[in-house]
């Protein structure tokens, strides 16, 4: 099987390379159940898939070609030279992973209306012509044909990846740093917070709607305090008054930050979303901490940028999984999935349909 698309050079921001590579584990023990009949020829019925994000099925292709991209960059001498259940389990839910988080990508940049024109696709298929001693679109499709892969499913990939990766810098590209964001790295700050909790994605409507109800009880007069006793859904700080103590950027997720470095002693903001749901907060305090000796603004501007780059693309993903909503069906993937999210009982039963499935599975 062919590798799936990868950075490798510079080019318009993104890089498409593949390699010529082994079909590893592609059976029901490290896949599941394989389905050969089609999304659309069953309508919405998806019981059969590995995933749903949303109303769409996670591709398991895809599914498959990352997680033989994940194995191909194992290195086995590190770990005994063979994979153990348990680093299986690992990496074939890190593959189910990175599959949903490229389809939210892909929906992203179908919805900002980013294009990959045919001069993007010529440069990726040039550098893949030359990282693979290929000398046409013949002889690539050859390769294809050995693999027993289809050229216009192929090219739909690469569109696909190059949309993706577009967004992805149009998404870091979006993200700026003033002088004042560096002067705040040096700054304290003591807040209270509201939370509205998202935690299924049939409850954002509600809890917007919420959150701005709220907003407008405490501009008639509601204390802070008490809206935080009535309406909070953060149980850890909610009987302190939504206390979030004293703390500097970087310990809580951006927008929460940004909210409350913005405001003035003893205001409030209005109502806002981040990855967890709905946020009002209100500044108590402020105060300024040593800079460094070694303190430069161009660095450390420049490495505040690079690191709000990297949170902006995980905060973009982590948002849109929460408001699509992702049911992992299969067991050689829920296991993990609720382990991973503290739900023991169907972790179990998820592993005893593994045993059903396969008796003799080392799993």
């Amino acid at each position: 099987m062919l590798r799936f698309l990868r950075e490798k050079a510079h080019i318009i921001g993104l890089t498409i390379v593949i390699s010529f590579g082994l079909t590893m584990f592609a059976g029901s023990v490290f896949l599941g159940k394989q389905n050969g009949e089609s999304s659309a020829s069953r309508g919405k019925d998806f019981s059969n898939e590995i995933a749903v994000l949303g109303d769409q099925p996670v591709p398991r292709d895809e599914i498959s070609l990352n997680l033989n991209t994940i194995v191909s960059q194992v290195n086995f001498n590190q770990i005994g030279g063979r994979l153990t259940p348990e680093m299986l389990e690992i990496i074939r839910y890190n593959a189910l992973l990175q599959t949903v988080h490229n389809m939210i990508l892909r929906e992203g940049a179908n919805a900002a209306n980013v294009k990959a024109d045919k001069f993007d696709v010529d440069q990726a298929m040039d550098i893949i012509y030359r990282e693979n001693d290929l000398k046409n679109k013949k002889a690539f499709k050859a390769i294809l044909k050995k693999q027993d892969i289809d050229y216009k499913h192929y090219m739909k990939m690469v569109r696909a990846d190059i949309k993706t990766r577009k967004f992805t810098l149009k998404l870091r590209d979006d993200v700026q740093v003033t002088d004042q964001d560096v002067e705040d790295k040096y700054t304290e700050v003591r807040g209270q917070h509201i939370l509205f909790l998202i935690n299924e994605p049939e409850l954002k409507t509600e809890k917007e709607e919420l959150a701005g109800t709220v907003y407008q009880k405490l501009q008639e007069g509601l204390s802070f305090n008490e809206a935080v006793k009535l309406y909070s859904d953060d149980k850890g700080n909610k009987n302190k008054d939504g206390d979030l103590g004293w703390f500097k950027q970087g310990t809580y997720v951006n927008e929460l930050e940004k909210a409350l470095f913005s405001l003035d002693k003893e205001s409030y903001s209005k109502p806002f979303r981040s990855q967890y749901g709905f946020h009002i907060v209100k500044l108590s305090s402020k105060r300024k901490i040593d800079k460094p000796t070694s303190f430069d603004l161009t660095t450390e501007k420049q490495s505040l940028l690079k690191s709000r780059q990297e949170t902006e693309v995980q905060d973009f993903i982590s948002t849109k999984l929460i408001d699509l909503g992702l049911v992992v069906q299969d067991p050689f993937f829920r296991a993990y999935h609720s382990k991973k999210n503290g739900q023991i009982l169907e972790a179990v039963s998820a592993y005893n349909q593994q045993v059903s499935r396969n008796p003799y599975s080392p799993e």
